[in-house]
This record gives C-alpha cells, structure tokens and sequence, in this order.
C-alpha cells in the first residue's frame, strides 16, 4: 500500500479527480493544488490535470526531483502532455482500478536512486531525516509536534520563500477552518525550541507569512 499526495483545486476526495482510487487500499491525502508540495512522507504525488491545464503543467513543473509524479488527464487533455510536464507517469481519469494500482506500483520503485537522501542538511544548521520525522540543530535534537514538523519542513522546503499562513495551515490541516493565530503559536513554539541563538532562522514577514533564512541572522 502507498501513501499518497494528491493535489487539486477540483474536488475534495480522490474519488472525484480519480474514481479508481475509492477500489484500492492506498492511503491517499488531498491538498490543494495551490499548495504545490510535497509531504517527504509520500510515496508518490498526483496532480489533478483535467481541467486547468496550464496551472497543472505549473505545478508540475516546481515538484520535479522529489518523489515519484504522476498526472491525471482526461482524454482531450493529453494533446498537451510533452517534456515540460516533467512528469514521470500519466493516468487518464476513466483509468481502471487495476491500472492505477500498476501504474502507482511501478511509479514507487522506479526510481530509487533518485529519492531524497536520508538526512537533508541546511547551512543553518538544521538537518532533517524525513524517514525518521525528526529534526536536529547542530546535532541537537528538537522535539517537534505534527504541526511543528510539518510547518518547519515546509519553510525548508523553500529556504528563503515566504510562505503565506494559508499556505502553512495546508501543510498539516487542510480541512478543519483555522485562524491564522493557530500558525503564529506554533511558530512561537518553534522559535521557543530553536533557542534563542537560533529563533531568527525563521522571519516574519508582516501581514504576508513566514520565510525559513538560509543562515542565521
């Protein structure tokens, strides 16, 4: 069984972007497109390409070399499919069970020695071993909620990026509504757990989000 992203602005279960998807066992968590990310727990990313082509195309093309990608077309959408996708498989929306099954089988192991390493470094300081979930400064382990994590590993994603509160709130909780005060507590617990040397590593950028400094300030 595989976990996997999917990522649409065009339906809130998978069953409504792939059918196919309600016959088989696969743990599959849907984010919005607009997210354009992905969880360094997935197995395998699928981006909803049926109807707005060209923000697809987009997304695509900003996840290439994480992990395995694979969109999901309908039929008059794949005169659009060329190189540029930078997808590594396709599925047709009336694809049948047993072909999705095979086709998200063969995306997982296809490319091995491509996946990201074990522990992700930053100049910072941070490292990141996304098999483990866990997160060190300098050798220090930081004890971090789901929420923690998955905020601080978001900002990592994209050093340097400010990343809005919706944005943030997506990345651990996209169902439930959420003020934007929910992201600044955790935050402020991140910092909290950084330590003082290191709180600056993550900026506020008024009105607007958070970004992660490649280097402490």
């Amino acid at each position: 069984m595989s976990a996997v992203l999917l990522l649409t602005d065009h339906g809130r279960t998978p069953q409504e972007v792939l059918p196919a998807l309600g016959e088989l066992p696969h743990a599959v968590r849907v984010l919005p497109a607009s997210a354009a990310w992905t969880d360094p727990t997935c197995d395998v990313v699928l981006v909803d390409a049926r109807k707005d082509l060209q923000r697809a195309r987009s997304v695509c093309h900003s996840l290439k070399g994480g992990p395995p990608l694979l969109a999901v077309f309908t039929d008059g959408g794949l005169i659009t499919l060329d190189s540029g996708w930078g997808v590594d498989d396709i599925l047709l929306d009336s694809s049948p069970a047993a072909e999705v099954a095979v086709r998200l089988q063969m995306a997982g192991t296809r490319r091995p020695l491509l996946q990201r390493p074990a522990v992700r470094r930053m100049p910072s300081g941070l490292s990141f071993d996304d098999s483990a979930r866990t997160v060190r400064l300098n050798d220090r382990a930081i004890p971090l909620t789901h929420a923690e994590y998955q905020i601080l590993t978001r900002l990592a994603a994209r050093p340097g990026q400010i990343l809005t509160y919706r944005q943030l709130l997506e990345s651990y909780n996209s169902r439930r509504p959420q003020s934007t005060r929910t992201i600044h507590t955790h935050v402020r617990r991140l910092r909290a757990k950084l330590g003082p040397d290191h709180a600056a590593l993550i900026h506020t950028s008024h009105g607007l989000g958070y970004r992660l400094r490649s280097v402490n300030a």
